[in-house]
């Protein structure tokens, strides 16, 4: 959240989706839900178009779209 604050126009959402599957072998691991993270991203960026900035504005600029 503090880097949001501070540098709006250098912040990326990004996960590893799709992740792995280790659901299976010895050390079974689950998947994350990914919900919780969302939600937790809506709370950091609660405005519509600082959302907007960090999902859409901002990946446009790095990659060049």
């Amino acid at each position: 959240m503090a880097y949001i604050a501070v540098a709006p126009e250098r912040c990326l959402w990004a996960t590893n989706w799709p992740f792995p599957d280790i659901t299976t072998g010895e050390k079974k691991v689950p998947r994350p839900d990914t919900l919780p993270f969302l939600n937790l991203f809506g709370r950091w960026a609660p405005d519509e178009k600082l959302r907007h900035r960090i999902l859409v504005s901002n990946p446009e600029t790095l990659y060049g779209f």
